[in-house]
């Protein structure tokens, strides 16, 4: 029912030798700030490594100093090259609930995520389910007598849990079948795509997004 959560990745840079190079070789051409930095953008040896929007900004910004300035900046900004690349996936979201066996139905049984293992760990009194949907996994814990989170108004810290879906109006026929309470659909106006929200047992906000599917997959 529930196809994915939406995750965003960005593509890192490459190697400090060929930024580094190619900079000092655009300095030697005479060109524009903003030019030396397209030129090094489109040079990256491939399309996957190439720089993302932030990073190349900041590079657009290095090509505009002297090359004795670039040597402190271009480090800067090619670590920060180096952290996008690091960071591959989101690999799991956790879980806090009230009742465990109440949630671990929600979230199984309804949203239909696959159980991966259950343990009881006996010295904290603690259940740990390993739930997964799509790449990513969802750890869902118990713990006595936890702490409630405030959801209104809104708060610092996790706002809320989206999941992708290929059509809304299927799935929340299934949730409102169930007695769970689901908001009017929205138009985000950014993408044009339908989504809405529910909550979980423990009312946790839980956002449904419309993703229109595309040779086979979310798209």
């Amino acid at each position: 029912m529930i196809r994915g959560i939406n995750v965003c990745s960005t593509a890192g840079a490459t190697g400090h030798g060929f930024y580094k190079r190619a900079i000092r070789e655009s300095h030697a051409k005479g060109m524009s700030a903003l030019r030396r930095a397209a030129v090094i953008q489109a040079a990256s040896p491939s399309p996957e490594n190439r720089l993302c929007g932030s990073a190349l900004k900041r590079l657009t910004h290095v090509a505009g100093k002297t090359p004795t300035q670039n040597s402190v900046a271009l480090a800067s900004n090619l670590s920060l090259a180096r952290v996008h690349r690091m960071l591959n996936a989101i690999h799991h979201v956790a879980l806090i609930c009230t009742d465990y066996d109440r949630s671990r139905r929600f979230y199984v049984e309804l949203l239909g995520l696959d159980l991966i293992r259950e343990v009881y760990r006996e010295e904290r009194r603690s259940w740990k389910a390993d739930l997964r949907i799509g790449s990513v996994q969802l750890e869902l814990f118990s713990f006595p007598a936890p702490v409630m989170r405030p959801s209104h108004p809104e708060a610092t810290g996790l706002r809320h849990l989206a999941f992708a879906v290929a059509n809304l109006d299927p799935v929340i026929v299934r949730l409102e079948a169930a007695g769970v309470t689901v908001e009017p659909i929205r138009i985000d106006p950014y993408t044009d795509q339908r989504f809405t929200f529910f909550r979980d047992p423990d009312e946790l906000p839980l956002e449904l997004y419309e993703v229109p599917i595309t040779n086979g997959s979310l798209s």
